[in-house]
């Protein structure tokens, strides 16, 4: 099974660096993909190449008393280029870029590791945050002697917006035999395609209305504007050397409207 792998890497490397000679001979490039990361604050990657993964809960509640934290990302994209020879690249990209972050209390980990007492109390947190935002651009490429040259703009518009999510909960077992659990959360976030400009979720109604639809529309005047620039230099036949540039901010984006959900249980 490893042997059929290795091959199969070996082909998709072979596969890209083929790919990879001769672009300005496509005069259509077509490309899409998608990106997904992951990172906390006690597991590495090491953890996860073993043939038996072991997850130790009371050496994590040791050493994660700022709590376990983890973090997400994503990024989906597509990009249309036209390449006219050597001399001139024009470019067209859009992408949706997410990341969401979390922690998790020690509480709750201690919880799992050693379990509860009676009538003592056991109070967790998860608190988080997340960010979506759409971005499209255009970009544009020429050669100046050996060197190649693109610049491009970008135009990224704020989808969510979440803050100070945060659920709190606080559970104990009464030593008669009863039990008491008890909680709140409050989240504060910006969705501009539920939430109105008052902060009260749209209906189900109003997602369908042509206001709703014109107000979609209008947001281009909460979008944000950058600038990226990159300069190559061909070392060899194989190796380019190169400088970029990216997210040089001109103009920064707004959030929409703000809506808070407050509960207690």
């Amino acid at each position: 099974m490893k042997k059929i792998v290795s091959v199969l890497v070996l082909l998709c490397v072979l596969v890209s660096a083929f790919a990879e000679i001769n672009t300005t001979k496509r005069i259509l490039e077509v490309d899409a993909g998608g990106d997904l990361g992951f990172a906390n604050s006690y597991f590495s990657l090491s953890d996860f190449l073993k043939e038996v993964v072991v997850i130790d809960f009371n050496d994590m509640a040791e050493k994660t008393s700022d709590g376990l934290m983890l973090n997400f990302d994503s990024n989906v994209w597509t990009d249309f280029n036209l390449n006219f020879g050597k001399k001139f690249h024009l470019g067209f990209h859009a992408n949706v870029d997410a990341a969401t972050r979390f922690v998790l209390s020690q509480d709750i980990i201690n919880f799992i590791a050693n379990g509860n007492e009676l009538d003592k109390p056991i109070n967790a947190s998860l608190a988080g945050g997340a960010d979506i935002f759409a971005t499209t651009g255009l970009t544009f490429g020429t050669m100046i002697n050996k060197f190649k040259v693109r610049v491009g703009s970008n135009v990224f518009v704020p989808l969510v917006h979440i803050e100070n999510a945060r659920v709190e909960c606080s559970a104990v077992a009464n030593s008669d035999g009863t039990n008491e659990v008890k909680g709140k959360a409050l989240v504060d976030f910006y969705l501009p395609t539920v939430v109105n400009s008052n902060g009260t979720f749209s209906s189900f109604d109003e997602l369908f209305s042509d206001e709703y639809f014109n107000g979609l529309l209008e947001l281009n005047s909460y979008a944000g504007f950058d600038l990226e620039a990159s300069v190559e230099y061909p070392l060899f036949n194989f190796l380019d050397l190169g400088v970029y540039v990216k997210n040089i901010p001109l103009v920064p984006a707004k959030l929409y409207s703000k809506a808070v959900i407050e509960k207690e249980f």
